[in-house]
């Protein structure tokens, strides 16, 4: 140890450089519509908890060894010159994009910038029931904070636990006895807290969940003392433990989901673990993996992590394909790149560098020493590329005034498109007479297709119908939990407990001349009972739905209402960061057909009309697959709405009295 502290391991930056683009790799698949190459990257969060965790330890212990006290006002400046200023740059800007672009959500963005203050964007986010795997079709620009506040939570409460700790002289035994079981509680939190059939955005934000990492790596260094460590030890067995690690590590990202069980009951205690192992050998003075992970490039990411994490996930929400920029693939992964590499760099050097005027840096002897680095050279390139970013982002801010047209109704809501009125190109009605008087009284029965189309019908729709919304979101008819071949899962009774008893209320309130039913979406999957399983398409499978929809069927025609019943249309889903998730299964063309040929059934049983949906969703892949259209190959945009009232107006017209 030398008289300046804590040893610099540029091995350490390394690590954050390897986290920083996992979560980067994995955010782009989440906000592109594509599949996830690496489904576990957001693990690098886990990451940065662990190493925030071992060095703030090593630091605090180091302070107590040199001078035999612990300034909690000292750490908590130092604390704040380091991350307030970059995050105050964030804010702002983000604040620019809601006052200017963003204008609807104007209101999200207060918010989420009053909680980025105070550092409570997890529990703000659990408090207003925000899903991290789903956030409607323009996700929020600030959600990604949530870590930071995880971490400013445990820099608030750490250093008090330390203090006491030293001023009573504990052992480290103690200490480290205490850190154990604070770390198996966190992780017991998780596993009781998690809900297989619910979404695990409570457990995946919460401090109390997800203490476990930094608390991992504050044990680490009490145990390890890296601050004793020269490059004259012997690195030991640290090398062989820190691949293990980082192929642990690797591993988890490729194979472990965001939404899979395992991650819940205890994947985030073999995550922390595991990245402890990494940071570990990556700071040791005298390892190899501590040398390769030192090598420029990453080293040069790493001293910008911090930076391109708080820029990648504003970079991505505003950059997304097909519906902000015209590029996808690998030319829009490097347009996104090249911004948050960018607006790091400009972070790094104007806003971060010259309120932290000092690196460390070792000497021969192993000591360490602070030095200035604030240098007028610097400036020059920085505001170059600082003009080259503001004009980019100009760019894709007037993009976002042309064609920006989402905005989540709630959590996991159908967005509203409000780009210009459509008008809805009704076809030719067939020679038969029509049999009703226009506009036609309709209300909507059923699942959030049912909202989407409503919350997206075009401005002239009420020259052929009158509609009533009295769809419910995430709401399907049959009664268990499904789950979807990826992991995705949803409870259909705990989203809607008596939908058969709302049909009722509805239909007698709205009085229409129509009951227009749209369902399918949660009627594609293997069913969990309460007592069994039922799979899908199996007679007892077919019995159950039938049973089901017909009771729903004859309320809805006891009200002197003519019964339409809209058959599915080919899904076409993708990832993206609509509320509804990805769920696959829908895209199976095999299962939509089994399910119409059932309501078609089920509508000559008690003497309703089926609908057709339009034959481009299944004939035209391009359009079935474009963003306007349906945001997530499932749900209605202004386009896709106006594609579908075309379709089916004609229908409505002639559905028996």
């Amino acid at each position: 140890m030398g008289p300046g502290g804590l040893r610099y391991a540029p091995g350490l930056d390394g690590v954050r450089a390897l986290a920083v683009l996992s979560v980067f790799v994995y955010h782009l698949a989440v906000t592109s519509g594509g599949e996830h190459y690496l489904s576990g990257g957001f693990i690098g969060v886990d990451v940065f908890f662990v190493l925030s965790g071992y060095l703030i330890t090593s630091l605090l212990m180091v302070e107590f060894r040199t001078t035999g006290r612990l300034s909690l006002k000292g750490f908590y400046v130092r604390r704040a010159r380091r991350l307030l200023p970059a995050v105050f740059a964030l804010l702002l800007m983000a604040g620019l994009i809601g006052s200017f672009w963003l204008t609807q959500q104007a209101a999200r963005i207060k918010g989420d910038i009053i909680a980025s203050l105070g550092y409570v964007t997890n529990w703000w986010l659990i408090f207003q029931e925000h899903s991290y795997f789903g956030t409607g079709d323009r996700p929020p620009l600030l959600t990604h904070l949530w870590s930071l506040a995880v971490e400013e939570q445990f820099y608030l409460v750490w250093p008090l636990l330390l203090l006491l700790f030293a001023r009573n002289r504990a052992r480290r035994r103690t200490m480290l006895t205490v850190l154990l079981l604070l770390i198996l509680t966190s992780t017991m939190a998780a596993a009781l807290l998690y809900d297989p059939w619910a979404d695990p955005s409570r457990v995946y934000y919460g401090t109390d969940t997800r203490a476990a990492a930094p608390l991992i790596g504050a044990a680490a260094a009490l145990l390890l003392r890296p601050w004793q460590q020269k490059k004259s030890h012997r690195s030991g067995p640290w090398d062989a433990i820190g691949f293990a690690g980082l192929a642990g590590l690797a591993a988890i990202a490729w194979f472990i989901g965001d939404r899979d069980p395992l991650l819940y009951h205890g994947g985030f205690l073999v995550t922390a673990l595991a990245a402890a192992a990494l940071v570990v050998a990556a700071g040791h003075p005298a390892t190899l993996l501590g040398d390769l992970l030192g090598l420029q490039p990453l080293r040069w990411l790493g001293q910008r992590s911090y930076a391109f994490y708080l820029w990648h996930w504003p970079v991505c929400a505003l950059t997304q394909p097909g519906l902000d920029v015209p590029w996808s693939g690998w030319a829009n992964t490097g347009l996104r790149l090249g911004l948050t590499l960018a607006l790091a760099e400009i972070s790094y050097w104007l806003v971060e560098r010259p309120l932290r005027p000092r690196v460390v840096k070792s000497t021969p002897d192993g000591a360490t020493m602070i030095l200035p680095v604030y240098r007028k050279r610097r400036i020059a390139p920085a505001v170059t590329v600082t003009a080259v970013v503001l004009v980019a982002f100009a760019g894709v801010g007037y993009q976002l005034t042309r064609t920006e047209h989402v905005t989540p109704l709630a959590a996991g809501a159908p967005p509203i498109d409000d780009s210009p009125d459509l008008i809805v190109p009704v076809k030719a009605v067939p020679s038969a007479p029509v049999k009703r008087a226009i506009p036609v009284k309709v209300t909507l029965f059923g699942d959030s297709q049912g909202r989407a189309l409503f919350a997206n019908k075009p401005a002239d729709i009420a020259t052929y119908l009158t509609l009533t919304d009295a769809s419910a979101q995430a709401c399907g008819i049959l009664r268990g939990k499904v789950r979807s071949r990826i992991g995705e899962t949803h409870d259909l009774i705990g989203a809607c407990p008596n939908w058969l008893g709302q049909w009722e209320r509805d239909v007698l309130k709205s009085k229409p001349d129509i009951a227009l039913v749209i369902i399918g979406a949660w009627e594609v999957f293997d069913l969990q009972t309460s007592t069994s399983k039922m799979v899908f398409g199996t007679p007892e499978w077919d019995a159950l739905l039938l049973s089901t929809l017909e009771p729903g069927l004859r309320v809805l025609k006891a009200s002197g209402a003519a019964v339409a019943i809209a058959l599915l249309p080919c899904y076409r889903p993708f990832r993206n960061t609509g509320g509804a998730g990805y769920w696959p299964d829908r895209g199976d063309d095999t299962r939509t057909r089994h399910v119409n040929t059932l309501l078609k059934q089920a509508a000559v049983s008690i003497g309703a009309t089926t609908i057709d949906p339009p034959a481009e969703f299944c004939t035209d892949d391009a359009l079935s697959r474009d963003v306007k259209v349906r945001w997530d190959g499932i749900h209605y945009g202004k386009p896709g709405a106006a594609l579908y009232f075309g379709a089916i107006i004609p229908q409505l017209l002639i559905v028996p009295n």
